[in-house]
């Protein structure tokens, strides 16, 4: 009961945005549930403080270690789905740290439980996540094959991150090999508007994240439009970033912080004349 109450501050902690106070609750939660037999409230406290770690506080090293304690957890539980859950978590902590070798082996390993369970959220997930390596790696037709792939169950999906994910690199696609768009015009407009070029997909992305306030989402969609649109539209472009600084420094966000200032690298932008 005492651990209950604990995970119910740092969830109130969380959604006020005290990432601080959010991460004591959580870690001490995580403490007072190690000898607990409580499989699933472990879980979802484990969760948490990774999800915690990964999407708010910016520290990937951190992420990657308690969504390892997780998938080590799910093993234990026997749970596939959730085993498979974690791996995608850990491959994505991969991805953001640059490790794209051990990121597609978790894929890989991710994928060997989710092709039997193919209407799984996960599923999607998973798709979605590889469709981001292969357009790292410009294999576009690759990524394009795996986004048409989930296309029925995106048409249910009403988790906010992967639904700006799947906008972004469709956009990407579009950017730079439109013609796979355009081929398969009839099929993408079943899950996004009528408009699939590469500023109206971010844009998209970018109003999913206004309505749920998602700052992550906000600032990864307005970093590409500013990459997309600088050129013909300067004052927008510099609004967009403004916005992005603002969002990411009031909430002391690392990660958002640091894609805003590379961004402003590439584009010999100063950031601190910014915002």
């Amino acid at each position: 009961a005492y651990a209950n109450a604990i995970h119910t501050k740092a969830v109130l902690a969380h959604l006020t945005w005290d990432f601080q106070g959010a991460e004591r609750f959580y870690l001490k939660c995580n403490d007072l549930l190690k000898a607990s037999s409580d499989l699933k409230q472990k879980d979802q406290s484990i969760y948490s403080l990774a999800n915690l770690y990964q999407h708010y506080i910016g520290d990937f090293e951190k992420s990657f270690f308690f969504y390892n304690l997780g998938y080590e957890l799910a093993l234990e539980h026997k749970d596939e789905l959730r085993q498979s859950f974690f791996l995608e978590h850990l491959a994505m902590a991969k991805y953001w740290l640059k490790d794209y070798y051990s990121a597609d082996k978790y894929h890989a390993d991710s994928w060997k439980i989710l092709r039997k369970h193919p209407q799984s959220i996960n599923h999607l997930f998973h798709k979605i996540q590889l469709a981001s390596v292969f357009i790292e790696q410009e294999e576009f037709e690759r990524a394009m094959g795996e986004l048409l792939s989930i296309v029925d169950l995106q048409k249910e999906n009403t988790d906010v991150s992967s639904n700006v994910s799947f906008l972004i690199s469709l956009a990407m696609i579009s950017k730079q090999a439109n013609d796979l768009i355009l081929e398969n015009e009839s099929v993408l407009i079943e899950v996004v508007s009528l408009d699939l070029s590469t500023e109206s997909l971010l844009e998209q992305a970018r109003d999913i994240g206004l309505e749920n306030e998602h700052i992550a989402s906000i600032v990864q969609a307005n970093l590409y439009l500013v990459e997309e649109v600088i050129v013909r539209n300067l004052n927008y472009a510099m609004d967009l970033l403004s916005e992005a600084i603002k969002l990411a420094k009031s909430q002391n966000r690392n990660k958002e912080l640091n894609l805003i200032q590379g961004i402003c690298k590439k584009l010999n932008l100063d950031f601190r004349k910014i915002g």
